[in-house]
């Protein structure tokens, strides 16, 4: 990749960064909680790699998903909290 594609992305990922960052605001002075606003940004996650995993392998790769769900498997997600 070249440099300039390179400063581009990164670019357009800081914008996309203020932006939802911008964005968790306003949902969290509409509500009483931030944890709605975090719950939404989660939940809208979880479609959309819902939706690519389906379009990438259809559903045996919701089949695969459920093979890969171990008791450990939720350790990294929990060390964020």
């Amino acid at each position: 990749m070249n440099q300039s594609l390179t400063l581009a992305f990164l670019v357009a990922a800081g914008i996309g960064l203020v932006v939802q960052n911008t964005l968790m605001v306003r949902i969290t002075q509409s509500s009483s909680t931030i944890l709605i606003a975090m719950l939404l940004n989660s939940v809208v996650g979880i479609v959309l790699f819902c939706i690519l995993l389906m379009a990438r392998q259809g559903f045996s790769g919701f089949a695969e998903l459920s093979r890969a769900i171990h008791w450990w498997t939720v350790i990294p997600a929990l060390s964020i909290y």
